[in-house]
């Protein structure tokens, strides 16, 4: 019999449900909005300015932030951007160290980011063409927010 050694892997936060999983190219303003769960935005392309709760953010290529819950966010687009937005439900308080900050991702976590979005698109939970970070979405897919 082969012997098998288990790691245990700490649990840092807990996604409780994902409400959205979006790909879009952000060539004009997007209207504010705010909601009950998390919200991670990443740049894959160009550079995004956006305000939560009234305080200015400048988000360039490779960088991500996180909104709280019931935060007021908005994008008022001076440049071209295609970001990716999950949208999340989360009970963890351990995320909140994270909000509103601006997370430069290294090259490594570039590539789990896509590798989780790719993995959502695998149970069928976003539509074909959002599959992975820096790939566009198909024709048939149109700008805006796309819910699951």
């Amino acid at each position: 019999m082969n012997e098998y050694y288990k790691t245990s892997i700490q649990n840092v936060f807990q996604i409780k449900s994902i409400v959205t999983v979006v790909y879009i190219n952000s060539y004009e303003h997007i209207s504010g909005e705010s909601h009950d769960f998390t919200e991670l935005l990443y740049v894959d392309k160009g550079n995004h300015s956006l305000e939560i709760d009234g305080v200015p953010y400048q988000l360039k290529e490779g960088q991500m932030i996180f909104f709280p819950p019931n935060s007021y966010h908005y994008g008022p687009v001076t440049t071209k951007a295609s970001l990716a937005i999950v949208s999340f439900e989360t009970e963890s308080t351990e995320l909140s160290c994270l909000y509103n900050q601006i997370i430069t991702l290294t090259s490594s976590q570039k590539e789990f980011l896509s590798d989780i979005i790719s993995n959502i698109n695998l149970f069928q939970a976003v539509p074909k063409g959002l599959n992975k970070i820096g790939k566009m979405p198909n024709e048939d897919v149109t700008q805006g927010q796309l819910q699951i």
